[in-house]
């Protein structure tokens, strides 16, 4: 039976039975009614309960319905918050005070409590008065009501109705937990949940009742029931140390510390989040107790009404709560209400939808038509201007610089971009000829270029044309020209010409140029130190290139030796100029100052020290300026942290200086550390398995950083492919040796790339059709590279097979599944991902997800599909953003 939620909701419900009462009367004065009496209204809970105040607003809809003039007196024993049977003389000595000298006509009561005390104190303070009972479900209180004095609505026990309808809808229910307080409606509630257990022949230990205890030792019970029980909300207000609990908040607490079904005795419950929830159907039942007290006041007796029964009660289900718990319509019980059921709402308001939508269209309909009508001339007008300022502005923010002139060349107009362009700021004034402008200039402009023939009016512009221009400030513009004609109605052509300002893009293509050879010659010194066997003749051919590259005098290589000392390895000096020589008077003092300056934490991959005057004031670079070194530039050598010396460049050009920071210096810098390490441990790790290990693992390193010196735009591709290789392997648990094969393949699988030129690898667009065929031979290439070096592992299988796809459609030879390597079918995963999840010059990369999703969907096709699946599991475990 529901309960108050909130003090706001009690008032106001007060207040609307107070105002239906005093308007009942009011009403009744005025309409001169048939029927008169007072009428003794005596509830068993507090006129702020929600369900009492709905019997009490039907009771009063009832006389009022009927035109009865009846003064009411409403009294409360209000069970919820104390025991009657302790104030039974104090309430009985109250109401005899009151109503001794104001005998009621009738006593309508509601619910158990107050009919038996009626029925109990009839014969001392109401005798011989007749008793309507609303809502009494107490049959023994029902079987004693002496028919002659009483009548009334009976209806079915809640709890019963509740208790029997979870026991059909969960039968696997371990355990019925009720939740109640310690106020007499929680007391109540348990009796009666046992009563109605008893009835249905339910196990007391099947039923456990929860009660009095605080939020925290609730939660914590509801948390320790077994799975598959259910929850029972009964009354529960007041905790034992008197604090007040609201509805919605018990709901949440009980929400967050179980997942299991919550039925409640409360209406409110469904529209909060519970499973379902009863309604008694309050207003009706009072209606209906209303009607027969007004045939009672009409001068029927009560042996001509028999008691009948009132509404069933209902259940009121939360739809989500119905598929959480896999609950169907067709086990609800019937009459029950599913709040939130979007069925039920596209059914009945459909008539009214459609209706409103035809109304609505032919009311658009209707407004469209007569607007066009109406608004025709005023439209065309507004888009004119609205076009008119649209060119405007487009014209004056146009990224290009516009220049407008006439057929005689007369410059008519220029937008803003022309003037930033060609710094005519202010007042300045605009070339007075577009002839003019363009004369003298590198590029022929022919008189086609300028204006372009009457006939391409409707056709394409005149090819774009680069050239160099005067910027205004005695400087040049780099600019790409454009013209085009543009129509007119007047008889006079004018034409359009567009400037591009290219300087970006010019600068750009130098540097790309310069880039281009720099990783030529990078390629060819790192090709050494990785396919020839001499470290020496490699390092002075290097050391050759090097000086060709930077303009410097003089290159001078210094390593550490085993003891940690800096001696001069080599020196090289450029045929062309005089150079100074650093390793002529090494001493232990430049020892001491070099791994000074070079053993550093946070070092860069190259340092430009000058030694002029005004900018190097330390003595410690005195003995750089006595050697008549202006400049020198150090390219440390270290492999992981371990130090292996450094490269003396001294006074290279002032380009070599300012790409100090390309990486490619970097790569170089390694190659030139991991060469010599090489050469230090190669004697070393001849003696034992592991220093083999090592020595396979650098060189297949280095292999990796030169495939990768070839194609700059994927530079880490083959390192981030071993990784997520291997732990693909680690993640399907293989072997050992298959782990480290998917492991060093991965770092070298790229390496036939090392034969396709450069041009290709770094295109910015898509390959021809020939190019593509000459890039798939990478795997043989890499194959034939690898073939000749005894690896302990079958990289160049792998390495040959890793373009390969399970359903026969890779390359080079088209296996299938089960003649490919497991390492290779590993391997080509781990390469798709990275491959999509990487820029590319002629595409953007995907996101993860996007990357996965499209394995998912190839799975089984052009990958294995169990590898596939390792994959997806592995990238998601590690918490990467899909």
């Amino acid at each position: 039976m529901p309960i108050n939620i909130s003090f706001l909701r009690k008032q106001f419900r007060y207040l609307v039975l107070v105002a239906a009462l005093l308007l009942h009367g009011t009403l009744s004065s005025c309409a001169a009614p048939r029927v008169a009496g007072k009428i003794l209204l005596l509830n068993s809970y507090s006129i702020e309960d929600t369900w009492t105040a709905e019997t009490n607003r039907g009771i009063a809809a009832a006389f009022e319905e009927n035109g009865a003039n009846v003064e009411f007196f409403v009294e409360n024993l209000d069970i919820t918050g104390t025991f009657s049977a302790m104030h039974l003389p104090e309430l009985r000595e109250l109401y005899r005070t009151r109503y001794t000298s104001m005998r009621p006509d009738l006593i309508i009561t509601t619910e158990n409590d107050a009919t038996s005390f009626a029925l109990g104190q009839r014969g001392v303070l109401f005798p011989d008065v007749p008793i309507i009972f609303c809502s009494l479900t107490n049959k023994a209180l029902l079987s004693i009501i002496p028919r002659t004095k009483g009548t009334g609505i009976f209806s079915e026990n809640t709890s019963l109705f509740i208790l029997r309808e979870i026991i059909r809808l969960h039968q696997n229910a371990p355990r019925i937990a009720l939740v109640s307080d310690m106020s007499p409606r929680g007391f109540r509630d348990i009796a009666q949940m046992n009563e109605a257990a008893t009835m249905l022949s339910i196990p007391r230990k099947r039923l456990q009742p929860l009660f009095g205890m605080d939020i925290e030792q609730l939660t914590t019970s509801l948390s320790e029931l077994p799975p598959n029980s259910v929850i029972i909300l009964g009354h529960y207000n007041i905790t034992r140390e008197g604090d007040l609990v609201s509805l919605p908040r018990l709901i949440e607490a009980i929400q967050e510390a179980s997942d299991l079904p919550v039925y409640s005795l409360i209406e409110e419950g469904a529209a909060l989040g519970v499973l379902a929830s009863v309604s008694e159907g309050g207003f009706q039942k009072g209606f209906d107790a209303g009607e027969i007290a007004f045939e009672l006041l009409k001068g029927s007796s009560p042996e001509s009404m028999p008691p009948r029964e009132g509404q069933a009660p209902k259940l009121l289900f939360n739809y989500s709560g119905m598929r959480e718990f896999s609950i169907p319509r067709s086990a609800l019980p019937p009459g029950s209400i599913i709040l939130g059921d979007p069925f039920y709402n596209i059914q009945e308001y459909t008539p009214f939808i459609f209706a409103n939508l035809f109304l609505l269209l032919f009311l658009a309909g209707l407004a469209v038509y007569l607007k066009r009508k109406i608004n025709r001339r005023k439209k065309t007008e507004e888009e004119l201007l609205r076009q008119t300022e649209y060119w405007k502005k487009l014209f004056e923010h146009s990224p290009q610089g516009i220049l407008i002139y006439d057929g005689a060349g007369q410059v008519k107009e220029a937008n803003s971009r022309f003037r930033e362009m060609f710094r005519l700021s202010g007042p300045a004034p605009l070339p007075e000829n577009i002839t003019s402008l363009l004369s003298g200039t590198e590029a022929d402009f022919s008189r086609n270029d300028i204006f372009p023939q009457e006939e391409n009016i409707s056709g394409t512009a005149a090819p774009a044309k680069e050239t160099a221009l005067p910027d205004g400030d005695g400087g040049t513009l780099s600019v790409s020209f454009q013209a085009f004609p543009l129509s007119s109605n007047d008889e006079e052509t004018h034409y359009c010409a567009l400037f591009h300002d290219i300087r970006d893009r010019k600068t750009m293509e130098q540097k790309l140029h310069r880039r281009t050879i720099l990783q030529e010659r990078m390629t060819a010194i790192s090709s050494r130190f990785v396919l020839f066997q001499n470290f020496r003749d490699s390092m002075e051919a290097a050391l050759d290139d090097i000086l060709a590259l930077s303009g410097a005098r003089t290159a001078s290589l210094f390593v550490i030796s085993d003891s940690g000392i800096l001696i001069p390895e080599m020196e090289a000096f450029s045929p062309d100029k005089a150079g100074p020589s650093l390793a002529a008077n090494f001493s232990d003092g430049d020892d001491f100052f070099w791994k000074s300056l070079l053993l550093n934490d946070a070092l860069p991959s190259v340092i430009t020290i000058e030694s002029a005057v005004h900018k190097v004031r330390e003595s410690k670079w005195d003995f750089l300026k006595e050697m008549g070194i202006d400049s020198i530039t150090i390219l440390p050598l270290f492999v992981k942290t371990s130090f292996q010396g450094f490269l003396a460049l001294t006074d290279p050009l002032q380009q070599w200086v300012d790409m100090s920071n390309d990486p490619l210096l970097g790569l170089f810098s390694d190659l030139m550390a991991m060469a010599i390490e090489r050469r230090k441990e190669e004697d070393s790790l001849r003696e034992t398995h592991e220093r083999i290990h090592d020595r396979f693992t650098g060189a297949i390193t280095a292999l990796c950083q030169v495939s990768e010196l070839r194609d700059v735009s994927t530079s880490g591709h083959q390192k981030n492919v071993s990784v997520l290789a291997e732990g693909l392997a680690n993640e399907m648990q293989l072997p050992e040796e298959v782990r480290m094969g998917v492991r060093y393949a991965g770092l070298v699988h790229d390496l036939g790339k090392l034969y396709i030129p450069a041009e290709i690898l770094g295109k910015p667009s898509r390959l021809s059709e020939a190019e593509y065929e000459l890039v798939k031979k990478h795997p043989e290439f890499g194959h034939d590279i690898l073939s000749l070096l005894n690896f302990p592992w079958p990289l160049a299988e792998i390495v040959l097979q890793h373009h390969e796809r399970v359903d026969g459609t890779g390359y080079p030879y088209s296996l299938k599944r089960k003649d490919i390597r497991i390492e290779a079918r590993i391997l080509s995963v781990a390469d798709a991902f990275e491959a999509m999840t990487s820029d590319r010059p002629y595409r953007k990369r995907k996101t993860a997800k996007a990357a996965l999703k499209e394995l998912m969907e190839l799975a089984g096709k052009a990958y294995d599909a169990k590898i596939v699946k390792s994959f997806v599991k592995m990238i998601l475990e590690r918490g990467e953003n899909p």
